[in-house]
């Protein structure tokens, strides 16, 4: 039997560094993403720093320099809410997270 896809949003796989902040100041964390829609993002984290289920989260998500967007590191910064957390062993939990709003570059 096949699963059916109801997402609406294309997920792009991308890693790249997430901070969490706390009062719009970045604290330091080993999250990364694992994919990133213009939705939301599905992210890898300590299982010890796993958010709560319903929380709500605000971040800066680190994006490399890259050739036509940016000579050095840019932040996006967003805020969502928490959607899913699943245990993946090795002490790790993936966590899904729903943007609240569109997200917002910063150069």
């Amino acid at each position: 039997m096949t699963q059916t896809e109801h997402r609406t949003h294309r997920r792009l796989p991308l890693r790249l560094a997430v901070s969490p902040t706390a009062q719009g100041t970045p604290r330091q964390s080993s999250w990364v993403t694992g994919n990133v829609s213009s939705g939301g993002m599905y992210v890898r984290v300590p299982a010890a720093e796993a958010p709560a289920l319903g929380s709500s989260l605000e971040f800066l998500l680190a994006v490399p320099p890259g050739e036509g967007h940016s000579p050095r590191v840019s932040h996006i910064r967003g805020s969502g809410r928490v959607a899913r957390v699943e245990d993946l062993g090795s002490d790790q939990s993936g966590v899904a997270v729903q943007f609240a709003a569109p997200l917002t570059l910063r150069l």
